[in-house]
């Protein structure tokens, strides 16, 4: 059993990973449901959103490889906040599309354009934990993020089922887009723990 006191959470760099990770989670758990909802309104709505998720699974699988041999070459950290700045922004611009009622074919690129982004964000995701916590602790560290993922998976699609029915799919999205923006501030936040956690 592990405390704020002690455990993964006692340490300034997961702690901001953890609360960026979180917030990012719900967000991106809340999505399916506002754009599945959105897309469905328009002409060719089931087509379309057949579409889409193609659009987004397909490059993600397809460069997953290679995304996971640029995490292993570069810095962890800077990787994941470039994906979330682009992540956040794909969906604040998918999020223009629901609100303005433009052609939702826009949505496909940008799907295209977040498929490729998670797979080079995942594998750096799950790689970054080990440079965050010391050893004894990964496992642990690992445990609360399942944890999180887990209950997000749950909580975070009634959450977009309530915000499409009352302020709407779009703004749910840009919920989610904001979550992509303060998750790369948290990194940066991390960024800084990291380097004064540090030996000089």
């Amino acid at each position: 059993m592990w405390t704020l006191a002690k455990g993964p959470l006692s340490r300034d760099p997961f702690r901001w990973f953890f609360m960026g990770r979180m917030l990012s989670l719900f967000g991106s758990a809340m999505t399916p449901i506002a754009l599945a909802f959105a897309v469905l309104q328009s002409r060719q709505g089931p087509q379309l959103l057949g579409y889409i998720l193609a659009a987004q699974l397909l490059p993600h699988t397809l460069f997953l490889l290679v995304g996971g041999s640029v995490a292993d070459r570069y810095r962890r950290d800077r990787l994941i906040m470039l994906g979330n700045m682009g992540a956040g922004l794909s969906q604040a611009a998918i999020a223009a599309v629901v609100l303005t009622d433009s052609d939702p074919a826009w949505i496909i690129l940008l799907a295209i354009v977040n498929g490729v982004l998670e797979a080079f964000t995942g594998p750096a995701m799950r790689g970054i934990v080990p440079e965050l916590v010391d050893v004894p602790e990964i496992k642990n560290a690992n445990a609360l993020l399942n944890a999180v993922r887990g209950v997000a998976r749950m909580v975070g699609p009634i959450a977009g089922g309530m915000f499409v029915s009352t302020i709407g799919g779009g703004w749910a999205i840009v919920i989610d887009a904001s979550s992509f923006f303060f998750e790369c501030g948290v990194y940066v936040a991390c960024a800084s723990a990291v380097s004064r956690c540090q030996p000089s």
